[in-house]
C-alpha cells in the first residue's frame, strides 16, 4: 500500500549509527539515510526528516523501531504524519511508548473540552465535568450548614463542611465555603436555585 510520510525522527547524536541501520532496514521506503547527513545537524541530535517520502506502508515498522530504541534505554523523538488509502494518521511518542494514532483519534485530540463533552453526550455517555462537581459539593456545604442536629456518628456539621467537603472541593481546584463556629455560612444569592434543586434531587 502506497504511503506518504512527513515529519521527523531523532535520537541523540551518539546513537546515529543505530538509527541509520534501523531506518535503512525498512527497504520499502524510497529514501534511505546516511550517517554523514544525520550528523550534519547542529542541535546535538541525529534526525531523519521525512518530507512526503513515498514508499510501502512502514507504519508498524516505524512504531516497532521506535519502541525497540525505547526498550534499550535510548531516547527517541518521533512526530510523523502519514497518508494512505485508509486515511491519515500520526506516529508519536506518548507516555514512553511509540503509538500510531488513526484519523479519528487525531481529530478527537483536537477537540476542545466542550466539543468532547458534546460528542460524548451525543453518543449517550452521561458525564459531568469538574466545574459541575465543584458546584454540587459547594451546594452540599450550604445545605449541610442549614441542617439541624449532627451527622450520623456524632461527627459535627462544621467538620463535614470545613474539613471533609472543603478538602474534596479544593483538590478539584475549587474554592470552598466556610461555616463559622456559630453555624452561619455566607454564600451568594445565586446559590438559592441550586439549593432548591439539590434538595429536590435528594428527596
Amino acid at each position: 500500500m502506497l504511503t506518504y510520510y512527513s515529519g521527523v525522527i531523532s535520537v541523540d547524536r551518539k546513537y546515529t549509527k543505530q538509527l541509520v541501520e534501523a531506518f535503512n532496514a525498512m527497504t520499502s521506503l524510497r529514501e534511505t539515510c546516511e550517517e554523514e547527513v544525520l550528523n550534519s545537524n547542529t542541535d546535538g541530535k541525529a534526525a531523519i526528516y521525512l518530507e512526503y517520502e513515498e514508499g510501502g506502508d512502514n507504519t508498524t515498522e516505524l512504531v516497532n523501531m521506535a519502541n525497540k530504541f525505547i526498550s534499550e534505554g535510548i531516547n527517541i523523538e518521533m512526530n510523523v504524519h502519514y497518508t494512505n488509502e485508509n486515511g491519515v494518521g500520526l506516529l508519536l511518542i506518548e507516555d514512553g511508548q511509540a503509538v500510531d494514532l488513526c484519523d479519528s483519534e487525531c481529530s478527537i485530540r483536537d477537540f476542545s473540552d466542550e466539543e468532547l463533552l458534546r460528542e460524548l453526550k451525543r453518543r449517550g455517555i452521561d458525564l459531568i465535568d469538574k466545574k459541575n462537581v465543584i458546584d454540587i459539593l459547594k451546594t452540599a456545604q450550604i445545605v449541610t450548614a442549614k441542617t439541624n442536629g449532627f451527622i450520623d456518628g456524632f461527627v459535627s456539621q462544621i467538620w463535614v463542611i470545613n474539613d471533609l467537603l472543603r478538602k474534596v472541593i479544593e483538590k478539584l481546584g475549587g474554592e470552598a465555603y466556610k461555616v463559622e463556629q456559630d453555624g452561619s455560612i455566607e454564600y451568594d444569592d445565586s446559590e438559592n436555585e441550586k439549593i432548591k434543586e439539590f434538595k429536590e434531587h435528594s428527596c
